[in-house]
């Protein structure tokens, strides 16, 4: 199988191109990341997480998001109290979803920017405080 580690924010993803080196269908993607991660075999078709979001997703900072595995790692990075918050958990469930095919792209790509509008809304409130 031929795979090229890709760095994303902190976890290393293979990314597969379809075949191995024997001909066959090549495996899922894999990770380096902790037990808590959302990349993994028992989701990852091989192409899943290589599949690009809806439309690019801007951080703060002006980073772009482009693919779910993007998308995943950026979570992943976030902290644990931030992670909690219900547009977060949705967005994780959606995000995971759309890697094995069980929910689209769009959703998860709407949710996320939905997440990150609630974040910069909760910043802005505490800045008016």
């Amino acid at each position: 199988m031929t795979s090229k580690p890709v760095q994303v924010t902190g976890i290393t993803i293979a990314v597969s191109s379809g075949t191995s080196d024997n001909g066959g269908a090549s495996g899922p993607a894999t990770t380096s990341a902790s037990d808590d991660v959302l990349i993994g075999p028992e989701i990852d078709n091989g192409a899943g997480w290589s599949r690009p979001l809806h439309r690019p997703v801007e951080l703060p900072g002006g980073m772009m998001l482009k693919t779910l595995a993007e998308a995943g790692a950026y979570i992943l990075d976030l902290p644990e109290h931030i992670k909690q918050r219900t547009s977060w958990r949705r967005a994780t469930d959606l995000l995971l979803k759309a890697a094995g095919g069980a929910a689209s792209v769009e959703d998860a790509t709407t949710q996320i920017e939905h997440a990150l509008f609630m974040e910069r809304t909760l910043l802005l409130s505490q800045i008016a405080r």
